[in-house]
């Protein structure tokens, strides 16, 4: 690069910099004369400098700050809301795809993390990680990506949009039950397919999975909801906040895997172990199962609802 080409340069930049620092409307420069940089001719007119956004705050609608996730979170649950009352039917297939995709999540778990009984017996919180890492965040991804109406993420979008008085106690009840039921038939849909297909290698595994979630007594039951369905609405409601499949991907996996490799219960995914493993041997039954999901559910409740979405409705909510 010669001498001229520098100084040309160091000119634009002290034009930029200077324009920059001024209040102009003006968005563009079109410069009118040829000039020559080496041996190519550059065209001035094709050159735009573009100046900084007036307001830089709005271009900051994708990035994770508290406020902004927590009014796109409210937002979230006043369209969950009003689809549940104008389109039931649309809302329910939404439904029985989130419990579909919690169930893939969970079969891969199982599928990886519950097949390696080297490291369960050696390095037991190794097993844990995997287990944890590889399997639900994959299911909770294509939820949202793709979209679905997962009950336990709904549990915190629609308590933020009530907060917000974009969403009614009717809206709220009435999206709950439709996610809730449809993603028990997703999941009991996705258990029958399973096991018809074979692919399960390990079904002492998954019977053992079954029983030992039937055999945890209620608040045990009811704290693991809680602390779970915490950690699944966090992943939520950064996810929410995310351009990219990306960033919505790194939001999931951290508690996700969490909740997972810690051993805390998710109801939806409780839809998809707990009959697999009946219908693998496990002596488990019906009266077991909903026995296990009550707590469980009335935890993830407490835990989306009231700690996470109450919570931070009292801090970044509009009337606060």
């Amino acid at each position: 690069m010669n001498l001229f080409s520098v100084l040309l340069l160091f000119r634009f930049a002290l034009c930029y910099s200077w324009l920059s620092r001024t209040n102009s409307k003006i968005k563009q420069i079109h410069l009118t004369r040829k000039f020559y940089v080496g041996t190519h001719t550059i065209d001035p007119s094709k050159i735009i400098i573009s100046l900084p956004p007036k307001n830089p705050e709005v271009t900051l609608a994708q990035t994770f700050t508290p406020i902004r996730l927590y009014q796109n979170i409210a937002k979230s649950g006043e369209l969950k809301g009003k689809l549940s009352i104008n389109d039931p039917f649309k809302s329910s297939l939404l439904g029985l795809m989130a419990g579909a995709y919690i169930s893939l999540g969970a079969l891969l778990a199982l599928t990886i993390g519950g097949n390696c009984p080297g490291l369960i017996e050696t390095n037991k919180g190794l097993q844990k990680l995997i287990f944890g890492a590889i399997g639900l965040p994959f299911g909770l991804f294509f939820n949202l990506v793709c979209g679905g109406e997962l009950f336990t993420g709904n549990t915190a979008a629609l308590t933020v949009s009530y907060h917000e008085k974009t969403s009614t106690v009717k809206e709220v009840m009435h999206n709950w039950l439709i996610s809730y039921t449809s993603n028990f038939i997703g999941s009991l849909i996705m258990v029958y397919l399973v096991f018809l297909s074979g692919i399960i290698v390990n079904p002492t595994s998954v019977a053992g999975i079954a029983s030992s979630k039937v055999r945890l007594p209620f608040l045990q039951l009811f704290i693991r909801g809680i602390l779970c369905n915490w950690l699944v609405c966090i992943a939520v409601w950064v996810a929410n906040g995310a351009s990219n499949a990306t960033d919505k991907f790194i939001s999931i996996l951290l508690p996700i895997t969490a909740f997972s490799a810690i051993g805390l219960e998710h109801s939806v995914a409780n839809m998809f172990y707990i009959p697999l493993g009946m219908m693998y041997g496990a002596k488990v039954t019906c009266f077991q199962l909903f026995k296990n999901l009550l707590p469980v559910t009335l935890g993830n409740i407490v835990g989306g609802a009231f700690i996470l979405a109450t919570g931070y409705s009292n801090i970044y909510g509009s009337n606060n």
